[in-house]
């Protein structure tokens, strides 16, 4: 597995501070250094793919130093706040390999994907992508993805399937604390079947468990890898966080089609449910009728009448 460092300077860090990230077979490793200490990192700056420095320490003299005068590589980042981590990493994965190569544009399609599924407007569409993803990238054959039912977390229930694919175990709907990967699951890693050729994919957002994708055998009839397995995890945080946005874009939509005093439909959603039925008719080539009533001092259940 390649790995590249990446210095970040801050105010009061020391090595207990470092992160990693990895991306297939690449991984990025951040280390923290004191940005008032220079004896402490500019002895092997020239190791370093990248430095992170904040906007305050852009001294000509530092700056020097940082951007390659001391032999370092020359790639500098200044920020202010907290340092753009994945900016850095993301930037070190497309800028290390060569442009011509396999594992280049891997990477891309991997993020390509990534970006489609943030974009994806409703879940139909957003599921339809996920599977399409998990099938173009790690080569299933297919895939059955369960999501967690709405107030009850333990209980997933199939949302969607593609391809040839045996639900027999888990069943359209289960309890994922009564099945026997669970344990697996809550992990929240990628992990292979013990039993089958199959890759368990958890969806989870905020450390919960909001889905689970099931793929099956690869097209190529070889076992899931390690490089599968690394595709698979970033593939499933950007799957998880744009279902969560999409459930929460759904929810606040319904909230908006309801009126909150009296329960009947907005004028909004009438509007819409309207110009809906107007091209079917059209389409269709049937009649349709539109009534109109007005209610003066309606009442609410329980309460007085709303003011006008």
């Amino acid at each position: 597995m390649k790995t590249s460092r990446i210095l970040v300077l801050k105010e009061n860090a020391g090595p207990e501070n470092g992160f990693r990230l990895s991306v297939l077979d690449h991984t990025v490793e951040f280390e923290y250094r004191s940005a008032g200490r220079p004896s402490s990192w500019k002895q092997d700056i020239a190791s370093y793919a990248a430095v992170a420095a904040p906007i305050g320490l852009a001294k000509p003299d530092i700056v020097r130093t940082l951007a390659g005068a001391d032999g370092a590589s020359g790639v500098v980042f200044l920020y202010r706040g907290d340092p753009p981590l994945h900016e850095m990493a993301r930037w070190v994965l497309w800028e290390t390999p060569e442009k011509d190569g396999l594992e280049f544009h891997s990477i891309a399609s991997l993020y390509r994907q990534c970006l489609g599924m943030m974009s994806s407007p409703d879940e139909a569409n957003l599921l339809s992508r996920i599977t399409d993803a998990f099938g173009s990238e790690l080569a299933a054959g297919s895939c059955a993805i369960w999501l967690a039912t709405p107030g009850e977390a333990d209980e997933l229930m199939i949302a969607s399937a593609r391809g040839s694919i045996g639900i027999e175990a888990e069943g359209s709907r289960f309890r994922l604390s009564q099945s026997g990967i669970a344990e697996q699951v809550w992990k929240g890693d990628p992990f292979v079947a013990a039993d089958a050729p199959h890759l368990y994919v958890p969806l989870r957002h905020q450390e919960k468990v909001i889905g689970l994708a099931k793929l099956g055998e690869r097209n190529d009839g070889k076992p899931y890898g390690e490089r599968d397995v690394q595709a698979a995890r970033l593939l499933s945080g950007y799957a998880a966080s744009a279902l969560d946005t999409v459930s929460r874009l759904g929810r606040i939509d319904k909230l908006s089609l309801r009126d909150p005093e009296t329960g009947v439909h907005s004028a909004a959603f009438l509007a819409d449910y309207l110009d809906k039925e107007l091209r079917k008719a059209n389409r269709f080539h049937r009649p349709l009728s539109r009534v109109f009533l007005q209610l003066e001092n309606p009442h609410l259940r329980g309460g007085a009448a709303p003011a006008r």
